[in-house]
């Protein structure tokens, strides 16, 4: 992500431009003649925009932290305040999402589903109390909403996240909406369990799509570390993972414990560590405030100008679709109606085609990366063989589960790195395909233009990464692969007496390593089988959607040429003047930030 450090715009003028655009958008849907051309969907998709607009300019600076659960959120929050202002320590059924902003008094309000606010007092918010409170409220939380008069606080919108993965799904969609309005993401992690499988898919899926030109990478709970030359060695493993998915963002090795007492007076956890923790924590803190802080106009300016652009795209791609539609005529319209309604029409038939061809391409990217796996526990092995008569016995016994578990995940994540642009790549080259068929020529690639602005429509690598993750590294269930080599080592190891161990701890994990292989290219097989299925749903989930939107054209069009008071002339006039004018949009959006 580059970055414009000492760039300099005018917010007030960007929002100017913006509310242009909103209003454009609000006098095209007002306009009865344009109503009447454009259709109830269509005008309903403009409107969506206009008030997404809106609700972006009224909105505050939103910087969001956000990372697995049990990082230390909300603890790095307090840490920032200075105060204990958020509850830490929570369970899942106690989480809540937190909005911390300004206030003249310190209040606290739960915002519920249904709309209502209900008060509430510091103690309602903490662990022993909230799960009780939930239970009697007349609907689910939305959000707490807490105010606090702290100078930070006058210039931006904290937005504390209970946390992702497996055991905070239930937020997966709210997390999901946070970040989508969010302007700056504080991403945490832990030293004790640096940057795992699941936060590299999170990163992947949910933060790098959004093109946020400022995340700052926390690694937190580094008190729990011995050394300082263990912080740092972890944090170069850290900073070297995640340069693979967010290239420039550095890490900072912090504990928001330690700075919580240092800033309250409290005992400090790690005393040899206080001074170098307290000026790791400062480097964040200035990274906040040079990079965030002082550049929050720029950042906010561009974030704003991205959602409005990703908004023009979408209503150009549907204007052309629309005027291609009108130009085709009666006659080929009604023949495209019918083989976008028919259940055994060619088109039907090419979609299966297509998910056939990718189902196949899953298929032999299944082989070669079995034949990758299997040679690469083969060179694996002779390394062990290699270091059976001089590898210390208290090592091992520490260390050699964790290096098999290391070497086995990256030797994965380089196959899913490779195969994950393959799948992607394929998807959207079907789509382009099946776009054809539906004589979409003209349209399909502003359409995958607008695709890529809104990351959630298209199946992307970060889709493959997440799979890997969730499904096939089982990193939070039982069957996972992860755990099968931990399994697999202990009973290797229980097949010998601890005397006979002591003597040759690798020998029993050795002698049974043929049927951990062959585990392994088992759990292969029914990763990539539920990975051919997922992509394969994806693509026609994809072009039942494109099917959707050219039939709502072609039946707008078909009312426009069949409709007395519009002559097929006029309309296509009309729509092209409307494209110019999203053109014209599009011009002073781009020229707004030069």
């Amino acid at each position: 992500m580059e970055r414009n450090d000492r760039r300099i715009i005018d917010f007030e003028e960007v929002k100017t431009i913006l509310q242009q655009t909103a209003e454009e958008l609000h006098l095209i849907c007002r306009d009865s003649p344009t109503k009447k051309l454009l259709g109830e969907v269509l005008i309903r998709r403009i409107e969506d925009g206009e008030r997404m607009l809106r609700r972006r300019l009224t909105e505050p600076f939103h910087l969001v932290v956000t990372g697995d659960f049990k990082r230390g959120k909300s603890m790095l929050i307090n840490a920032l305040l200075g105060r204990e202002t958020v509850p830490t320590a929570v369970t899942p059924e106690t989480a809540t999402i937190n909005e911390i902003s300004w206030g003249e008094e310190p209040s606290c309000e739960a915002v519920l589903e249904n709309g209502r606010r209900i008060r509430l007092s510091p103690e309602d918010i903490r662990r022993d109390s909230i799960e009780s409170l939930k239970k009697e409220l007349p609907s689910p939380i939305r959000f707490v909403r807490l105010r606090e008069n702290i100078p930070l606080l006058k210039d931006i919108t904290l937005v504390d996240t209970p946390g992702t993965g497996e055991l905070m799904q239930a937020f997966d969609s709210q997390v999901s909406a946070y970040l989508a309005g969010a302007d700056a993401v504080i991403f945490v992690l832990s030293a004790r369990s640096p940057l795992s499988l699941t936060e590299q898919a999170f990163l992947s899926s949910s933060v790098r799509p959004r093109s946020f030109s400022r995340v700052l990478t926390v690694m937190n709970q580094c008190d729990c570390l011995d050394t300082e030359e263990d912080i740092l060695r972890v944090r170069r493993l850290v900073q070297e993972r995640i340069s693979e998915i967010l290239p420039d963002t550095g890490v900072f090795a912090v504990s928001a414990l330690d700075e919580l007492c240092r800033k309250t007076g409290a005992q400090r956890p790690a005393p040899e560590l206080e001074r170098f923790l307290e000026t790791q924590f400062l480097a964040f803190e200035d990274a906040l405030q040079n990079d965030i802080l002082l550049q929050r106009e720029v950042i906010q300016s561009e974030r704003c100008i991205a959602a409005a652009k990703a908004v023009l795209l979408d209503i150009e791609s549907q204007l052309r679709l629309l005027r291609q539609s009108i130009k085709a005529g009666t006659e080929e319209l009604e023949q495209r109606e019918s083989e976008l309604t028919g259940e055994n029409s060619r088109l039907l038939d090419d979609m299966e085609a297509q998910k056939q061809a990718l189902a196949q391409s899953v298929d032999s990217m299944y082989l070669t990366a079995d034949q990758w796996l299997l040679d690469f526990l083969a060179r694996l092995k002779a390394e062990i063989q290699a270091i059976r008569s001089t590898a210390g016995i208290s090592d091992l016994e520490r260390h050699f589960q964790f290096y098999m578990i290391d070497m086995v995940r990256q030797a994965v994540h380089s196959c899913v790195q490779v195969h994950q642009a393959q799948i992607s790549d394929q998807i959207q080259s079907s789509l382009k395909l099946l776009g054809r068929r539906l004589a979409l020529d003209a349209a399909s690639e502003t359409a995958v233009g607008v695709e890529a602005a809104l990351p959630d429509t298209l199946w992307t690598g970060s889709d493959t990464v997440m799979f890997f993750a969730g499904d096939f590294l089982g990193l939070n269930e039982s069957l996972g692969l992860f755990y099968v080599i931990g399994q697999a080592i202990a009973g290797f190891v229980r097949q010998k007496s601890m005397k006979e161990k002591q003597k040759d701890f690798l020998g029993p994990f050795l002698s049974g390593y043929d049927s951990l292989t062959l585990e392994v290219s088992e759990s292969l097989k029914k990763a990539y089988d539920k990975l051919k299925l997922a992509a394969v749903n994806k693509l026609e989930e994809l072009f039942r959607s494109r099917m959707e939107s050219s039939l709502d054209s072609i039946r707008q069009a078909r009312d426009i040429l069949k409709s007395e008071g519009l002559r097929r002339e006029d309309a296509l006039a009309s729509l092209e003047d409307l494209e110019k004018e999203i053109l014209k949009l599009q011009s002073e959006l781009e020229q707004a930030l030069d």
